[in-house]
């Protein structure tokens, strides 16, 4: 089992992973994914500002992709500032 630690050791981990993929890669899908990702990864980590950053990058992206019409894709960032606004309390 993981205590607080790991927890936080193994979320920087996942972060710094994204993040390395998002500067080494140009599919806009894929970046997609890593920022999505990225974003849960920060919020689980109680990073709400990083996540909603991570988000709002992630949101651009989608807006200059042509794929726009997949559906997780565009209800994915949607989602994610949803569950970052709910973990601080505030209405969505």
């Amino acid at each position: 089992m993981f205590d607080r630690a790991m927890a936080a050791v193994v979320t920087t981990a996942a972060a710094a992973a994204a993040e390395a993929y998002l500067t080494s890669n140009d599919e806009v899908l894929l970046n997609l994914l890593a920022l999505g990702t990225k974003a849960k990864v920060q919020v689980l980590a109680g990073d709400l500002a990083a996540a909603e950053t991570t988000v709002r990058r992630r949101l651009e992206l989608l807006s200059d992709d042509p794929t726009r019409p997949l559906t997780r894709a565009t209800v994915g960032p949607a989602l994610d500032l949803a569950l970052i606004h709910q973990r601080r309390g505030e209405r969505v």
